[in-house]
């Protein structure tokens, strides 16, 4: 076993994070791409791709007051 230094980062594809969320009962009440780039850096570089494919997202879900039970 080794300890891992620095942050650590988990990534997750869209589709089964909200189709996690929506079949848990959750109402999606927002999503929005947090950009952080910069549209006029050069091509090819971090900064042009992530103002083109912001590489974050917030999700607003609050869970339903009638529950999972009565979705299934």
């Amino acid at each position: 076993m080794r300890r891992v230094l620095g942050p650590r980062e988990f990534r997750h594809s869209l589709g089964p994070v909200v189709n996690g969320l929506i079949g848990r009962g959750f109402v999606l009440l927002g999503l929005w791409e947090q950009d952080v780039g910069e549209r006029a850096a050069a091509p090819g570089s971090w900064e042009h791709l992530a103002s083109v494919a912001p590489p974050y997202l917030a999700l607003w879900a609050a869970l339903r007051a009638d529950g999972p039970a009565a979705i299934c």
